[in-house]
């Protein structure tokens, strides 16, 4: 018994059936029958068919009854598993049936699988570069509501399983040449998936004599998208007659509200039912209206299987109900008004629900077990600087006022590596999560209602984009709800040197509206305020900062390596942290080794290897999870070179240590490195000043130890947990 019927309905089309017969013929997979329905044609097929010599062939022959009624005479008199309807015209690619088959038999819940085209003339020829990928915006799986909207597939690339044609019927032999795309339809409409195979698996034939070159063909696609839709909202049982003539009496002298409502009134957002508010459908889910589907179409074929509401909650509607019963013991002729029995038919001023990120706004609001005094915005929360100050910050507030005091959100992105910095049992929202395809003024928009709705003590944004626009755009009304606070670390660069940083592209335009700014370094700070000219009564809302440090590795440096001219470098392998510079320094001092710890963008570390593996005194040791992993004992000094930067927290850690410094003189560094305690290096862009300095460590081990000594005292007083929490707490707080 074959496994898969091919069958060709045949009219006239003599030319061309050689061709499509022997296509089957030529296929990889060899389990089928092919059934030629000779419709009536005045050509003779007979020879031909005798001329293939195939047992798998047969000629069943009609009077002329049209496309529909072929197929069906094939369907009748075939044996098949699977169904392929291929046009005396078109032809196959040598895989087709192998293809498909085991698409279908690896999906069980398809009821077809079907394939991309070419498209070619009359003579073969490609006619051009259409690819139904391309037209269609639902490939797979439920693709009722996108056939709805048409991105037509022609029956030559699809194979069908039988028992989904027994339950659907046969070709409808009133469409014409539009049966094919009924087909789809009522296998879609009837539970089954359809699987699309992006390989092009069939030809399709255009001439002067195809049947979707028709204009009447395709009007009579456009009728029956609208029966299509007819017959499913029929029966949904969601179109109530009499309710949609009480609500719109200017309709009652139409023979048919139904077909007003599929053709007008669903795109008008009327209602038609108690149980179904298409306007509130359509305004809260913004792919409904870019569907092109009707709303209750939309919620019937996609909306209802995906748990989407179909008009107000009902506690909503409980509380308009409560109102109006308020209202009427206050004026008990309002309760005369027929148009407020029923609170569910009111027409509402939706407000916010035509915001695009609604949806996700909602979902976001529902999952918060309670309202939050302070929330912390990030953008994302990864193994940076920012993140671990953000990280203190929310550990600070928790430590004063409780875990559920704090809710932190991540506004940017959905990466979250360092969650664990912070508190056990921190609440933690992350944007991404509750919409995929959210937009950056979505973002902005979760922002502003999250403050606006959860009015918190204190909002503290630790480098979210999301939170800097909103305190731009809003920071006006923002601030008569909360108190905004924010933190800057140092300013950050363009690839070609422009400065792009919130600390140039927000700070000045937010400094009105903030309470606080908090620097890690004061440095920056005054850097900041000379550049911007900001006033006095404005500067005295910005404060330095110092981050807190672990104290797990103090004093681990002891007497370095007897060599005494070992190096160590540790950091990210990018632009900022001048990886060009370390090299030239290793080129320049032949005199030390360099060990270098890190990790970063793949172009750095390509670079450091490819001059590795010619520079004796450089080695890659890889990277390290933790500053306190350093062997830094085994060095005689640490160098830290930068573009620029806030007050490296990677840098204070390893001022702890006790080993010697030499760095860089940007950003904050300057309030950790000095003259007396380690070596400042002001020409920071040459290697020459560098190398003086590490060869001056090496003449004089003690002067070098003493540096580093009084370094680590004033890291361990200034960078403590008690000195960070003091400092923070000073009014007005964000732990307030």
């Amino acid at each position: 018994m074959p496994l898969i019927s091919v069958v060709i309905p045949f009219f006239n089309q003599l030319r061309f059936l050689r061709q499509s017969v022997e296509s089957v013929l030529r296929q990889t997979h060899t389990e089928f029958e092919v059934v030629v329905v000779d419709d009536g044609s005045d050509e003779d097929p007979s020879d031909l068919m005798r001329s293939l010599n195939d047992p798998r062939i047969r000629l069943i022959r009609q009077t002329n009854a049209g496309v529909a009624t072929a197929r069906n005479t094939g369907i009748a008199v075939s044996n098949g598993e699977y169904f392929v309807f291929l046009d005396a015209d078109d032809w196959l690619a040598p895989t087709m049936l192998e293809d498909l088959k085991h698409i279908l038999a690896a999906t069980p819940d398809a009821g077809m699988a079907y394939s991309d085209i070419v498209r070619v003339g009359e003579e073969g020829e490609i006619a051009d570069a259409h690819k139904i990928e391309h037209a269609r915006d639902q490939l797979s799986g439920n693709i009722l509501p996108s056939l709805l909207l048409g991105g037509y597939f022609p029956p030559v690339c699809v194979m069908v399983r039988a028992s989904a044609l027994n339950m659907v019927g046969g070709f409808d032999q009133s469409l014409g040449g539009c049966c094919d795309w009924d087909m789809w339809l009522r296998i879609a409409a009837a539970g089954f998936n359809a699987r699309f195979h992006s390989r092009e698996l069939a030809y399709y034939r255009l001439h002067a004599r195809s049947m979707s070159k028709d204009s009447a063909h395709m009007r009579s696609a456009a009728v029956l998208s609208v029966e299509k839709a007819r017959e499913i909202i029929a029966q949904s049982g969601l179109f109530d007659r009499d309710l949609y003539l009480q609500l719109y009496p200017d309709l009652a002298i139409l023979p048919d509200p139904l077909d007003h409502y599929v053709r007008h009134g669903s795109f008008e957002g009327r209602r038609a039912h108690r149980l179904f508010d298409g306007h509130w459908y359509a305004s809260a889910y913004r792919d409904v209206a870019q569907s092109g589907l009707q709303p209750l179409v939309h919620y019937i074929t996609i909306g209802k299987a995906e748990g989407r509401r179909c008009g107000l909650q009902p506690r909503i509607l409980d509380k308009i109900e409560k109102m109006v019963a308020e209202a009427g013991e206050l004026e008990s002729t309002i309760l005369l008004d027929a148009t407020l029995v029923e609170p569910a038919l009111l027409g509402f001023n939706y407000g916010g629900q035509s915001w695009p990120g609604i949806v996700a706004w909602q979902k976001l609001f529902d999952s918060l077990p309670h309202a939050f005094d302070h929330i912390v915005f990030v953008p994302w929360l990864v193994r940076g600087g920012a993140d671990l100050a953000a990280a203190n910050a929310v550990r600070a507030a928790i430590q004063q006022h409780g875990n559920d005091s704090t809710l932190v959100v991540l506004t940017d992105h959905d990466r979250s590596e360092s969650i664990d910095w912070l508190p056990v049992g921190a609440h933690v929202r992350v944007l991404s999560e509750f919409g995929s395809s959210l937009t950056r003024s979505d973002r902005i928009q979760m922002v502003e209602s999250l403050i606006l709705a959860l009015r918190p003590k204190s909002v503290l944004n630790v480098n979210s984009g999301a939170c800097w626009d909103s305190i731009v755009q809003k920071g006006a009304a923002l601030g008569k709800v909360t108190n905004l606070y924010a933190c800057l670390f140092c300013r950050d660069y363009t690839a070609d040197g422009r400065a792009a940083g919130y600390a140039d592209t927000h700070f000045r335009d937010s400094l009105p509206f903030l309470t606080k700014v908090y620097f890690d370094n004061a440095g920056f700070m005054h850097e900041l305020a000379d550049d911007y000219g900001v006033p006095e009564s404005l500067r005295a809302r910005m404060i330095t900062l110092h981050q807190p440090i672990g104290n797990a590795s103090i004093g681990k440096f002891k007497t370095g390596s007897p060599r005494g001219n070992r190096v160590i470098w540790a950091g990210r392998f990018c632009m900022q942290k001048n990886v060009d510079l370390l090299i030239e320094i290793a080129q320049l001092a032949t005199d030390f080794h360099f060990d270098i710890y890190g990790y970063g963008d793949d172009a750095y570390l390509k670079k450091l290897r490819t001059f590795a593996n010619v520079l004796p005194n450089l080695t890659i040791k890889g990277p390290f999870s933790a500053t306190s992993e350093l062997p830094v004992d085994e060095y005689n000094a640490f160098l830290y070179t930068s573009l620029w930067d806030g007050l490296p927290l990677t840098l204070a850690d390893v001022a702890c240590m006790g080993i010697p410094v030499v760095a860089s003189a940007v950003g904050g560094i300057p309030d950790l490195v000095t003259e007396q305690t380690g070596w400042l290096i002001q020409d920071y862009k040459d290697a020459a000043p560098y190398v003086d300095a590490l060869r001056e460590i090496r003449r004089s081990p003690d002067e070098a130890r003493q540096r580093a000594r009084r370094m680590m005292a004033w890291v361990r007083q200034e960078h403590s947990w008690d000195h960070f929490c003091k400092t923070l707490s000073v009014s007005p707080s964000f732990l307030d």
